[in-house]
């Protein structure tokens, strides 16, 4: 009798313990890197147990589908850059604590944006399946675009608009300044407007055109503006 009690209580302990819901512990922390380093983003998870996997994705749009990256282990993109593969998952930690680490090697802009690490639980609603999202920030270095600059002739008194347009990640910070190091009438800009899109910056400046010393007070390379 004494047995058949043990045995159903260990019973219970084994079972409760199978039936613990896995789940994912600590934020994933965001990754800062330039073009052509490596990343490595960090999934701790806890509990985990088949036939639940660990699975990283990568989030291609707002609105459309996420690419799956890897299961477990397994990566399921078979993608190679300078020899090496684009993708790695290395496991770490034991039975109970696991982290399971996304390589993404040779950064380009593409892979800048936001991955997610998810628990896939069968016979379950995917809306119950734990997830956390990381952040993956790829820095550009800037450059102004040669398609931005041109050469512009205005009389005096007139008024123009200079544009520049330069890219980078972060967004740059555009500062205008005369070739031969006068300063720009009433202490700089007059106006100012940046615009964000795949960081792109574009910034009009609005400024008379007066004459100094028989020279033009701003001049060099800019963008006509299109009066139409």
């Amino acid at each position: 009798m004494i047995n058949m009690l043990t045995a159903v209580f260990l019973s219970s302990i084994l079972c409760s313990v199978f039936a613990q819901r896995p789940e994912i512990v600590d934020d994933i922390l965001p990754e800062v890197k330039r073009l052509g380093q490596t990343a490595y983003l960090n999934c701790s998870v806890i509990n985990l147990q088949s036939p639940a996997q660990l699975q990283w994705l990568k989030k291609t749009s707002p609105i459309g589908p996420q690419k799956n990256i890897s299961s477990d282990e397994t990566v399921l993109i078979d993608e190679v850059v300078e020899g090496k593969r684009k993708y790695d998952v290395v496991k770490y930690g034991n039975t109970n604590r696991l982290m399971y680490q996304l390589i993404i090697r040779s950064l380009t802009e593409t892979d800048a944006g936001t991955y997610t690490c998810q628990i896939y639980l069968p016979n379950q609603n995917y809306k119950e399946w734990p997830q956390k999202l990381g952040v993956l920030t790829v820095q550009i270095p800037p450059t102004i675009k040669n398609n931005s600059l041109a050469s512009i002739t205005v009389n005096e008194g007139q008024n123009i608009t200079l544009l520049c347009e330069a890219q980078e990640n972060p967004a740059p910070n555009i500062t205008w300044k005369r070739a031969d190091g006068f300063p720009l009438p009433n202490g700089g800009f007059q106006h100012r407007v940046r615009q964000n899109i795949r960081h792109k910056v574009l910034m009009p400046v609005f400024d008379k055109v007066r004459q100094r010393k028989n020279k033009d007070l701003l001049y060099g390379d800019v963008k006509q503006i299109d009066k139409n």
